[in-house]
């Protein structure tokens, strides 16, 4: 799977945002125990993001 790191945050610089690239949803959930392989990840949350709706 390939990542791409979205943002990195100044009060946590050891904290990213990643996004799966070319991924859908499914794939990119079925990742995160390859996320938590890698050295040095502590932790993995999935966080979904969708467009706001207002309502009418």
């Amino acid at each position: 799977m390939k990542l791409t790191i979205e943002r990195t945050l100044p009060y946590a610089p050891q904290a990213a945002t990643v996004t799966a690239i070319d991924a859908d949803i499914c794939s990119a959930l079925l990742g995160i125990p390859h996320l938590e392989s890698l050295p040095d990840v502590v932790h993995v949350e999935p966080v979904m993001l969708s467009e706001m709706a207002r309502r009418n």
